[in-house]
């Protein structure tokens, strides 16, 4: 059976566990400073501050940080369906001035994927970037997410698929709501 999930990455989509700095070289640590606080919904991790910026730093960087990254909200729907194989990330990707686009996040989101061994296969990746800048009105971000996922290869991979499964909790609503409509208006049954 061919599954496809879409999943749509917010800022919250990679965090830290607590403890994550303890054995970090004084550099990295320092340089790492001004992109991460600690999570006042979560106590025992830390969230990501400017994502497009941290993101870089935390792939660059990746040795020091793999094993304290979690995916706390992605992980769940992972672990429940067990199997996946065409995994698309929707990130955003919007001209500056704007650093809190999660595009620097899918290496990190890929990575941990595997190294966590969330899913009893690998699955294969594909990003799906928002660039338009209109990023919260319902009307331009179905244009142009519809218009994206009716271009290859997302018109192949959902079009082949026996079965979507949409992860629409993280990112911007009018993204989510974009992705959920185009899907179903398209693929769905």
């Amino acid at each position: 059976m061919n599954i496809t999930l879409v999943i749509t990455v917010g800022t919250r989509d990679v965090q830290l566990k607590e403890g994550f700095s303890e054995n970090l070289p004084s550099k990295i640590l320092e340089e790492f400073k001004p992109f991460h606080q600690k999570n006042t919904s979560f106590p025992g991790l830390y969230i990501i501050e400017k994502p497009r910026e941290a993101g870089s730093f935390l792939y660059k960087n990746w040795y020091f940080f793999k094993d304290n990254i979690i995916l706390p909200i992605i992980e769940p729907t992972l672990k429940h369906l067990k199997k996946v194989d065409n995994l698309i990330l929707v990130l955003t990707d919007q001209p500056k001035p704007h650093d809190r686009d999660t595009v620097n996040l899918k290496d990190i989101i890929v990575d941990t994927i595997k190294e966590k061994n969330y899913l009893e296969n690998i699955p294969k990746f594909y990003t799906l970037k928002i660039h338009d800048n209109k990023v919260n009105l319902l009307d331009a971000m179905y244009d142009y997410v519809h218009e994206k996922l009716s271009d290859e290869p997302y018109c192949s991979i959902l079009n082949e698929s026996e079965k979507i499964y949409l992860h629409l909790v993280g990112g911007i609503d009018a993204i989510n709501h974009a992705v959920r409509m185009s899907v179903m208006n398209s693929y769905g049954e």
